[in-house]
């Protein structure tokens, strides 16, 4: 609906690009891993749902054939690719399981079903834990993140209490 209210200017064009995977490919870039990032490339995703269904993709097999395995999976496991979805982007964004359970009760029903995917998770983007840690020491250390020559724009996103739990 949204696309449907935009509109050029006479003689002029506007151009769509989706920089597909971009929020995984930063994420790994930000955690400084390669392989994430080149698997943010090829499908987080899909990847994950390798790894919970027991077949996991192997990396030595070439990327068309990861290819090819990755949207075997996205089109036959349809509420596992979402619920991997959903875990992917979730965790990167400091979601915990209680959150996935509360924000997502039909794709997460119970806390067992959130444990599973978020262990199946750190265990495929071993530093993303890490980068999590140190981000939120620095955010609790600075009381924000960001700012002049650490942000694009130089905003600042200013934190209280990082490390501290509030109920």
């Amino acid at each position: 609906g949204f696309r449907r209210c935009v509109v050029c200017a006479p003689e002029t064009r506007l151009a769509e690009f989706d920089f597909a995977g971009i929020e995984a490919v930063l994420s790994g870039w930000f955690m400084r891993d390669p392989h994430y990032i080149w698997l943010a490339q090829l499908g987080v995703h899909a990847g994950l749902a390798s790894h919970v269904l027991g077949r996991p993709y192997d990396p030595a097999w070439g990327v068309p054939d990861i290819k090819a395995y990755f949207e075997e999976i996205k089109a036959c496991e349809e509420v596992l690719y979402d619920r991997c979805k959903r875990t992917v982007h979730g965790t990167n964004y400091g979601l915990t399981e209680y959150g996935m359970v509360r924000n997502f009760p039909e794709t997460f029903p119970t806390l067992g079903v959130a444990r599973k995917f978020k262990a199946a998770y750190a265990e495929m983007a071993p530093a993303l834990p890490q980068w999590h840690a140190q981000l939120r020491e620095r955010a609790y250390a600075q009381n924000y993140l960001g700012g002049p020559g650490d942000h694009p724009f130089g905003y600042k996103h200013w934190f209280w209490s990082v490390l501290g739990f509030r109920q």
